[in-house]
């Protein structure tokens, strides 16, 4: 019985494998195939879910999307990518509170990965906590100096609070007239 189990598990890597090349070739399709195969052979790997996550995230199919970040999570309460990919697919729903529990989580567990702040800061630009956005995307840049978009995202930033504080300036000064 062992070398069975071994073999189905051995196969389901192939599956996956194939899966994340397809996911390359941008083969949505075919790599949400073969991360569904990899599934049906070993169900227990919450990575399977999570890639096929992602894929469905990446072709509209947000209900499966999200079924499969809960598996993930439910499979292991502590794989903060998944918690980071729901909080993805959660803020592109539209709701923003379960986005950023979401990447609290991921940060909880996980305080190395960059992305995971890159993620919340813009989140958090959204909800216009600007001051709270900069300090996500300069702990982004002091973890991962090669982050250009949490560059470029404080830029922007910076240049919405030059514009509030201006706007606020110019509020002021029409009420003076």
């Amino acid at each position: 019985a062992m070398t069975q189990k071994s073999d189905t598990v051995a196969k389901a890597e192939e599956y996956y494998d194939r899966g994340l090349q397809r996911l390359n070739d941008k083969d949505w399709a075919g790599a949400e195939k073969d991360f569904g195969l990899a599934i049906a052979m070993n169900s227990t790997d919450p990575v399977y879910f999570r890639e096929r996550g992602n894929v469905r995230l990446r072709i509209g199919d947000l209900v499966g999307a999200r079924l499969d970040y809960d598996k993930a999570i439910s499979l292991d309460p502590r794989y903060s990518s998944a918690y980071n990919s729901r909080g993805v697919l959660r803020r592109r729903q539209g709701d923003l509170q379960g986005a950023r529990a979401d990447y609290d989580r991921a940060i909880a567990l996980n305080p190395v990965e960059s992305t995971f702040f890159r993620n919340r800061g813009n989140l958090r630009r959204q909800q216009g906590d600007l001051q709270g956005s900069l300090e996500d995307y300069d702990h982004t840049i002091s973890l991962n100096e090669q982050d250009r978009r949490a560059g470029k995202s404080r830029g922007v930033v910076r240049v919405q609070e030059g514009t509030e504080k201006e706007r606020k300036r110019w509020d002021k000064k029409k009420k003076e007239k």
